[in-house]
């Protein structure tokens, strides 16, 4: 994580961090990208996508997106030569809740540690874990302690994985109303951090990767003691194969 927010930040990207329970990191607020990054048949496809979404999100996520993308190029917005695919039809009631669940989806998407939206995607899990209400929501919760959670690695640390944000809960929740991930049981080698929440377990994953350990490559996940952005504790257990009778 450390190094795609050292990337971000090496290519003049602002990113702001906040302490406390609700704290995170996330790019400036009011930011416009550089269009230069985009040419312009670029610009037209990703806005034409973004007033299509538009017609049935009910919100005003894609008019801002809009409106940051298309920032001193008005040329990108005006006439009526742009296609657009109009979903505020009669459909409209039944498309909404399916384009927010794809827009959920994305965000809770497979990554891989060589991928260089990892960051975006595990920080986005974070952001909407706490900022849309889904920890408060949790029935039953255990403790106070978060958990990141990395399982269904197809292979080994250079594959594909998925990462969820979870609370240990004492029941199960009903069919639908929450995601359910059960820890297997197991060995497991544990790892505790202290230090910085975001740049010290990036530095502890990045030493155990290079570790020669019998992983199992099932299960994998964080426990996060408190939540505290700069003097955090968090402790890491790494599944690991049985030994051999």
């Amino acid at each position: 994580m450390k190094l795609d927010i050292d990337a971000l930040c090496m290519a003049g990207i602002p990113i702001v961090t906040e302490q406390g329970h609700n704290g995170g990191i996330s790019i400036m607020e009011n930011y416009k990208i550089d269009k230069t990054l985009l040419s312009t048949s670029d610009l037209q496809a990703v806005l034409a996508g973004l007033r299509s979404l538009d017609s049935v999100s009910g919100t005003s996520r894609y008019a801002q997106l809009m409106e940051k993308l298309s920032a001193g190029a008005s040329n990108m917005l005006s006439g009526d030569t742009h296609i657009l695919i109009d979903l505020s039809s009669r459909y409209k009631e039944s498309l909404t809740p399916k384009i927010e669940l794809i827009h959920s989806a994305i965000r809770a998407a497979r990554t891989n540690n060589a991928s260089p939206d990892m960051g975006a995607v595990i920080g986005g899990l974070w952001n909407r874990f706490y900022r849309e209400g889904i920890y408060a929501s949790i029935p039953g919760k255990k403790s106070e302690k978060a958990l990141g959670i990395y399982t269904d690695y197809e292979d080994d640390e250079k594959s594909d994985y998925t990462v969820l944000v979870a609370h240990e809960a004492s029941r199960v929740p009903q069919a639908g109303e929450y995601t359910v991930c059960k820890i297997p049981a197991g060995r497991y080698a544990k790892f505790v951090v202290r230090g910085d929440m975001v740049q010290a377990v990036a530095a502890a994953w990045q030493e155990i990767w290079k570790m020669d350990l019998p992983r199992t490559f099932q299960c994998d996940f964080e426990e996060y003691q408190n939540d505290s952005m700069e003097h955090a504790e968090i402790h890491i257990y790494i599944g690991l194969k049985n030994l051999p009778v």
